[in-house]
């Protein structure tokens, strides 16, 4: 980051590890390594942060604010408990919103992702799950989120469980940037299409604010 600064001038970064923040001691030698070369005023970067480490206070947030940190990316998925207990994602949507919570309150951006289109989510599920959410961006506490249909990349188990039960409608899934719907679910195609849109519209007013 240092050279990048003094040679080159960038002053934006992003940490791109989903597991910046399991160990709490490597954040803090981050931390001190940028306030000791005086990088904290000069520099802001964004980290991926685990929903589990913020929520049960793992790490000292205004630490990271103090710097340079102005972004924490969650991996929130979904705010259907079940869903996220079959993704094995280790939160629960009180956990959720107990982090985006402490983040705000500590002054630093909340960016966020939310798929859409699970398998098993009825719509019924998936409304209330994306109610949810809203409501917390309507109170201001996120400034970005990115959502988008869930697809089932190579390699995953999750990609495994959808080949095995013949969830994959569009064989050409990997070129769309998760941007349609690729699987099987409750919910007609064209309806979640709608869904997600109606989501986009209503946190769209609020973002970024």
């Amino acid at each position: 980051m240092e050279d990048r600064y003094r040679n080159h001038g960038r002053t934006h970064f992003f940490f791109a590890d989903e597991l910046f923040t399991f160990d709490s001691q490597r954040v803090a030698d981050i931390c001190k390594g940028i306030k000791d070369r005086g990088l904290q005023s000069k520099i802001k970067y964004r980290i991926f942060a685990r929903v589990d480490n913020i929520a049960k206070n793992k790490l000292d947030l205004q630490m990271l604010k103090e710097s340079g940190c102005n972004g924490l990316f969650f991996g929130v998925e979904s705010m259907n408990e079940d869903t996220l207990r079959k993704l094995r994602k280790g939160t629960t949507p009180e956990m959720i919103e107990q982090a985006i919570n402490r983040t705000y309150d500590a002054g630093i951006p909340v960016w966020a992702s939310l798929m859409v289109g699970y398998p098993w989510e009825t719509e019924e599920q998936l409304k209330q799950s994306l109610d949810r959410y809203t409501s917390i961006v309507e109170q201001g506490k996120v400034f970005h989120t990115y959502s988008a249909f869930i697809t089932p990349f190579p390699g995953t188990e999750f990609h495994h469980y959808c080949r095995s039960n013949g969830l994959i409608t569009n064989p050409n899934y990997l070129k769309s940037d998760c941007s349609i719907p690729s699987l099987r679910t409750p919910i007609p195609q064209d309806r979640l299409i709608d869904i997600h849109r109606q989501f986009r519209d209503r946190i769209n007013k609020y973002e970024g604010a």
